[in-house]
């Protein structure tokens, strides 16, 4: 724990919400100390440990602090949309009843999305120039750095970007050749189905002191784009402790020597695929567990593995979403550390997972011409987060718990999020219902020509003409003019996009903060999406 001492009020404030929970905290009855009482009592404070409170059970002896309590659902049913994910779908383990590994769980999710789900590139890009020149094989990395930063910082453009390539009629030219665009185009290529299969290899020996484990913590705190998924206070406190996911900190511990300079490309590989073997052997599920499978996707995602990465994180947002609705339906939680409740942590942490893992969905199904339906689920299973840090419960334990050596990488990820989740929660109900406004109108025109060609038959005639005479002829339909789909879709849905673009304002900041580049460029999308919608392509 860095040695920055705690604001005085935090010290002195009384536990919040204590009903149920023991007065005197685990390090003060596990050393015989009269305890304070506070959020952060006194003696915690001047050993410099973290104050944590559990439910009175009864017993007299302190057990082991649950600083990372395991959850222990099976993963069956996580690979199928559950009814929070608007899909009846069952998976074989649901229907039988068998317990399976994760890896298994990850075939089903590849199954769903490469089988039953026909991928091809939607026309527009095609014509927008967007798939021109894709790449005949993988790009490779000269191994200078990994591209996650670069990935994540152009995920809410491109996907802005996308949504109007597909659904306007004033044109929006292609960026420059960047890696999601690499990546785009190598996503829609046809390749053989991701595999899940285990193979363990030893993790690679290294020596790391207690010292330059929490240096490599630090570091993978300051420089990874998806740090915001994990708690730096619960990593440190749980390793300190010895409860920590060994198969997490490995790929934490990885990535962050690899920026330091300490392993090369291969070695960090090695690292990564030790670790997803152990994780592919689970057959439950944590909130650890889930991380695990964040920074595994991820990983694959950004190194040219597309497909198998959207396997990983596909998975992970649907666990999220099944973990928050549990989480809705729980009692508030009955253990805090100095001061705050973890169930409210994990919640949070767990709605960080789904709003990042659905912002992928979204710019994977923005390249498809008919995109899984499912992934497109509906986007209020979580909160939106925060706009700073200054409402995050996350960043209140790191901040009492003096953990804010990285505060500045982390205030810039939680507001990149804040961006991510706003434009994935307006522009996939709009694309969702763009397209199925197409399928409508494609359906319509299947029908009419199909109704026209019956009356212009041979029989069509022959039925006309054995109508008895006495039959008044039915006037002609009025003639209008035939409706386009730029017409259609204007008709049809410009009111409600238009209901919904409001709706999404409204929820911004009522004065934009200027010097917070994601609310001002979240602002210009949905001012340019209005614009743009106003002339839906044809």
């Amino acid at each position: 724990m860095d040695s920055i001492p705690a604001p005085n009020g935090a010290a002195t404030a009384e536990m919040p919400g204590s009903a149920g929970l023991r007065r005197t905290c685990y390090f003060c009855r596990t050393h015989g100390i009269r305890c304070s009482g506070h959020s952060i009592c006194d003696a915690c404070r001047a050993h410099d440990v973290e104050c944590a409170y559990e439910a009175y059970g009864g017993g007299s002896q302190p057990g082991k602090p649950p600083y990372n309590p395991p959850r222990t659902e099976i993963l069956s049913g996580y690979a199928s949309p559950g009814s929070s994910l608007a899909s009846t779908a069952a998976t074989p383990s649901e229907a039988s009843g068998a317990q399976r590994h994760l890896c298994e769980e990850l075939e089903h999710v590849a199954h769903r999305l490469f089988v039953q789900s026909h991928i091809s590139p939607a026309a527009e890009l095609h014509r927008s120039g967007y798939s021109h020149g894709a790449a005949t094989r993988e790009p490779v990395h000269g191994g200078l750095k990994l591209p996650y930063r670069d990935v994540f910082n152009g995920l809410a453009q491109s996907i802005v970007e996308l949504f109007l390539i597909r659904f306007n009629s004033l044109g929006c030219s292609p960026r420059e050749q960047t890696t999601l665009v690499g990546l785009g185009r190598l996503f829609l290529q046809p390749q053989a189905l991701p595999s899940f299969g285990i193979f363990a290899p030893p993790i690679p020996p290294q020596s790391f002191t207690d010292q330059k484990v929490q240096q490599l913590i630090e570091v993978w705190f300051a420089t990874h784009p998806l740090s915001f998924v994990v708690s730096k206070t619960l990593l440190l406190q749980s390793y300190r402790n010895g409860t920590h996911d060994y198969e997490l900190l490995a790929l934490v511990l990885a990535e962050a020597s690899f920026i330091v300079g300490d392993l090369d490309v291969a070695s960090i590989e090695a690292f990564v695929e030790a670790a997803r073997a152990r994780v592919l052997e689970r057959p439950s599920l944590s909130l650890s567990t889930t991380q695990a499978i964040v920074i595994l996707g991820w990983h694959d995602f950004c190194l040219n593995r597309p497909r198998q990465g959207y396997c990983y994180l596909e998975f992970a947002r649907m666990v999220a979403a099944q973990c928050l609705a549990e989480l809705r339906q729980a009692s508030p939680g009955d253990y805090h550390m100095n001061g705050i409740n973890i169930r409210a942590v994990e919640t949070e942490l767990y709605q960080r997972i789904y709003w990042i893992t659905s912002s992928v969905a979204l710019w994977v199904s923005l390249h498809q011409s008919s995109p899984d339906f499912d992934a497109l689920a509906p986007l209020d299973t979580a909160s939106l987060p925060p706009p700073d840090l200054s409402s995050s419960i996350v960043y209140s334990l790191d901040e009492t718990s003096g953990n804010v050596a990285s505060l500045v990488a982390q205030k810039t990820g939680v507001r990149e999020l804040w961006s991510l989740a706003h434009l994935t929660s307006t522009i996939g109900p709009i694309f969702k219902l763009c397209l199925q406004q197409q399928q409508q109108q494609q359906q319509q025109r299947r029908h009419g020509s199909l109704t026209s060609s019956t009356n212009s038959s041979p029989v069509g005639q022959q039925q006309q003409q054995q109508q008895p005479y006495w039959t008044a002829p039915t006037p002609p339909p009025p003639s209008r003019p035939p409706m386009t789909t730029t017409t259609g879709l204007a008709l049809a849905l410009g009111p409600l996009l238009r209901s919904l673009l409001a709706d999404a304002r409204a929820r911004l900041p009522a004065q934009l903060d200027h010097s917070n580049p994601s609310q001002t460029f979240t602002c210009s999308a949905y001012q340019l999406i209005a614009i743009h919608t106003a002339f839906p392509a044809g």
